[in-house]
């Protein structure tokens, strides 16, 4: 099972964001529901037990990328057995050879097969059907239906079970036999694992071939040459009469219908006179049961208005035959009254059509036909947030039936010439928010000030907004504070159309005005309301709407905070590294602060939070040696030396300390090696892709502010601002606790090494902001003082700090005196005291905090004493 489970991952299914869906039996109809969760190994283990029917969406959900592709052949209902359609199949298969194409047979489990090709990597699935259409052709054979259709498309998993006949599909071997169609299920594995890839500039060049092998395509005409066509014919094409005599389409919306007449009537040349007797055959003769609202007189009073408005550019109201056929199925052409080649004004608009008999004749395939000219396109983000936005504000419910209703009445306002070029992330950016207020429809009243010029986001006019918003609904979503990110972006753009236009009017204003004060009035009042819109609402509520859920999270008994390894530490901060807090550890050189760091790292990896040590100083392999060094109690000048290939006791401790970090810690801490492109916009992204629960970053210093100009122009001061306060708005935004390590300048490294001053927040280099940005500076001391003359004796950090508690409350000082006399300093470890001291803590504590730092093994023993304090506290 695991060797079929690996080539499904191989050949078919995405590692993440895998839409599937599982069949159900209806009526003997088999249904293939979408799932609203992603695809888990425990669906496919299921399905290969026979527990789960499963189809699998080739596509992969937000980036539409497909990794294969298939040709579904199936058998005609009077065919005796499979035998025709694999004689295709393989056809199919011996064709793509001979261009050096892979492809493999897979039985469907009931009527016939299907002819797969796998990728070497995923591309979107247009070139895919293109491709595979080329192939087929190549062997003779229209395909009817490829696969992935679009994005959403599904197909049943191979390997699954066919719910109508209880037969599992699969790929077969040259010994299938078609009237005792049986799958080798064990056999599965390791049959696709010999599966070749197809190189994807293979399937990019055929899939350009597509045109010049097939049929020709549609061509392009001018309006007049279509005119002259038209007027050649002495009558309406036979389309056209299809629409006057049967109506509008059931399945056709009748705005649509009219629009395209009034193409026809248009480019023919017809006055509104002439045309209105068209729409009112057409008006007359639409079935009572069409979906529309408007009664007769309201068919023609929407036909004369649309007529009028178009009359005004009739030159980009252009007849194609693609209007007509918008929408229509596969060989279901001749529904609508087209004749196909038979056709003198679009004779080659059909690319692959193929006259099979005389009954077939008339039948079209539409695939490959676009909409060319005008108003093609809908702003389709746009309409749905405002239909949205006008149900909230009358005070109706937001649900599907409701959008549609609103969306008919207010979709011209939405209609385009050109469809903008968006990058594929501004598109899923758009889509995301719109689902987003979809599946949260309190939340759109919040945001009734965005301009809707702000979402881009087109699709053609004939396609399916009740489709569309079905896909939205079942979206998964980023977390809120993307969500409320994309929003600002969205806001942002609409600020900058309506400004744009409005700035543009006003040089013609002036121009035509007698009184420029009221046009400076204007202006100022313009942009006065404009300010009124670059700010959400939703940020702007009194405390009181906000109270309940203040209150909420502090009665909560969730700990927030990231506990350390150290008591006294976790009492000074309040109980460890809170949630978007901004911390900065401080220290000279050879002090510790990376061990330090490392150490907290360690330890909350191992209590199971997810770690992002982010190093752009040391190495993976240096941070790996002084880990293993520090949690085996091993000098790490011995790991360096690689000493343990002549010493077998200490190469078996090595071993085992190995396998305990990676037993206890390795699966949760992650080692980030840095270089110039890691700037704080970078490390958000990772902290989000990886949802990290803390980040240490080693350290300030290197890093660069992701502003090119400030980070070459040398002045380090402004550019180490600039990083303090960008970390400081990451933590917020994040809402985890980022650790950062800094240096101190070297005046006050040298005072606080002779014993002339103490460490404080004024050590820190570039200290100003640093220090105003953090919510906490740690300052770390791990050198013993130097004696001021001969007959001084050295001074710990550990006596320090005792002089400090000596002035304040003896029985402390007594305390640290104590745990000064039991610790014993090891001179192969390099002992020595170390000293913490919080100068600056928002909500929380200052203090000091004691250690044994063995500098040898890379690890710091807390020495605590502060719980004395603990006790005495009163609440």
């Amino acid at each position: 099972m695991k060797d079929l489970i690996s080539q499904y991952y191989r050949l078919f299914v995405h590692p993440e964001a895998q839409k599937y869906s599982i069949a159900s039996l209806d009526n003997s109809e088999i249904k293939y529901p979408h799932q609203k969760d992603y695809l888990t190994e425990s669906d496919l283990v299921a399905s290969i037990r026979g527990d789960k029917s499963l189809g699998l969406i080739l596509c992969q959900d937000k980036t539409g990328l497909a990794k294969c592709g298939c040709i579904d052949i199936d058998i005609p209902r009077d065919a005796k057995d499979l035998s025709e359609a694999l004689t295709i199949a393989k056809n199919i298969v011996k064709s793509a050879l001979e261009l050096g194409i892979n492809l493999y047979i897979e039985y469907s489990g009931n009527r016939g097969f299907h002819v797969w090709v796998f990728l070497e990597k995923a591309i979107t699935h247009e070139p895919i059907k293109k491709a595979l259409r080329a192939i087929a052709l190549r062997a003779n054979f229209t395909p009817q239906e490829i696969y992935p259709k679009d994005s959403n498309s599904n197909i049943k998993l191979p390997c699954t079970t066919h719910l109508k006949t209880s037969l599992r599909c699969g790929f077969i071997t040259p010994d299938f036999d078609v009237n005792n169609p049986e799958i080798d299920l064990e056999s599965q594995g390791d049959l696709m694992a010999k599966f070749e890839l197809t190189a994807l500039d293979k399937i990019i060049n055929l899939s350009s071939e597509v045109k010049s092998e097939n049929k020709p395509i549609n061509e392009t005409r001018s309006k007049e040459e279509i005119k002259g066509l038209l007027e050649s014919l002495g009558d309406h094409p036979s389309c056209i009469k299809h629409l006057l005599t049967n109506g509008a389409p059931l399945e056709v919306d009748y705005n649509q219908a009219n629009l395209t007449l009034i193409r026809y009537c248009l480019t023919k040349g017809l006055n509104l006179e002439e045309s209105l007797k068209l729409a009112d055959a057409m008006a007359k003769n639409t079935p009572e049961t069409h979906s529309t609202s408007k009664d007769y007189e309201g068919k023609l009073k929407n036909f004369r208005s649309a007529f009028n408005s178009a009359l005004r550019n009739s030159d980009n109201y252009k007849f194609e035959c693609s209007y007509i056929l918008s929408g229509v199925k596969e060989n279901e052409a001749h529904k609508r009254g087209c004749i196909g080649t038979k056709c003198s004004i679009h004779k080659n608009h059909n690319p692959n059509y193929q006259k099979q008999s005389s009954e077939n004749n008339l039948e079209a395939d539409t695939n490959n036909q676009k909409v060319s000219d005008s108003l093609d396109f809908l702003r389709v983000n746009a309409l749905i947030f405002d239909a949205m936005i006008n149900l909230s504000s009358e005070g109706k419910e937001c649900v599907k039936s409701q959008i549609l209703r609103q969306s008919e009445k207010i979709v011209q306002k939405y209609l385009t010439l050109v469809t903008p070029n968006l990058s594929d992330s501004s598109k899923l950016l758009e889509t995301e928010v719109i689902a987003y207020f979809l599946q949260n429809t309190e939340a759109i009243i919040d945001y009734s000030d965005i301009f809707s010029e702000g979402f881009k986001c087109t699709i053609s006019k004939f396609e399916s907004i009740s489709d569309y918003l079905d896909n939205l609904y079942s979206l998964n979503l980023p977390s809120p504070e993307t969500i409320e990110e994309y929003i600002e972006e969205i806001r942002v753009n609409g600020l900058k159309i309506i400004a744009t236009e409005k700035i543009y009017s006003y040089p013609n204003l002036i121009l035509k005005s007698d009184n420029i004060s009221d046009i400076v009035s204007k202006i100022i009042d313009d942009s006065e309301k404009l300010l009124t819109h670059s700010v959400s609402d939703s940020n702007l509520l009194p405390t009181s709407e906000k109270l309940e859920g203040l209150v909420t999270q502090l009665l909560s008994e969730e700990r927030t905070a990231i506990p350390t390894f150290s008591e006294d530490l976790n009492y000074l901060l309040n109980g460890g590294f809170s949630r978007g807090r901004f911390y900065v550890i401080s220290a000279g050189p050879a002090n510790g602060k990376s061990t330090l760091c490392l150490q907290c790292a360690d330890f909350a990896s191992f209590k199971g939070y997810r770690v992002g040590y982010f190093s752009f100083e040391m190495s993976l392999d240096q941070i790996f040696l002084t880990q293993i060094s520090r949690l085996g109690e091993i000098n790490s000048g011995y790991l360096e030396n690689k000493v343990y290939f002549k010493n077998d006791s200490l190469k078996l401790k090595m071993f085992k300390t190995i396998k305990a970090y990676h037993e206890d810690y390795s699966d949760n801490i992650y080692i980030i090696e840095c270089d110039d492109t890691y700037t704080p916009n970078k490390i958000l992204s990772v902290i989000k892709k990886l949802k990290l629960d803390l980040v240490f970053i080693d350290y300030l210093q290197l890093m660069n502010s992701g502003d090119k100009d400030l980070d070459n122009n040398g002045n380090e001061t402004i550019k180490i601002s600039k990083i303090a306060t960008e970390l400081k708005r990451l933590a917020r935004k994040s809402d985890t606790p980022i650790i950062a390590i800094s240096d101190i300048n070297k005046t006050s490294f040298d005072n606080a090494k002779s014993g002339k001053r103490g460490l404080d927040m004024t050590a820190l280099r570039d200290s100003f902001k640093i220090a105003h940005s953090a919510d906490c500076v740690m300052l770390l001391s791990s050198n013993d003082l130097e004696p001021k003359n001969e007959n001084d004796t050295i001074k710990t950090q550990l006596d320090v700090v005792k002089n400090i508690w000596e002035k304040k409350d003896l029985s402390v000082a007594k305390m640290i005196e104590n745990i000064d006399n039991r610790t014993q300093l090891s001179k192969s470890k390099a002992d020595t005291f170390s000293r913490l001291y919080i100068d600056k803590n928002r909500t929380g504590k200052i203090g000091d905090i004691l250690f044994k730092y063995s500098k040898a093994i890379h690890k710091f023993e807390p020495l605590n004493y502060l719980h004395s304090l603990q006790e005495k506290e009163e609440f």
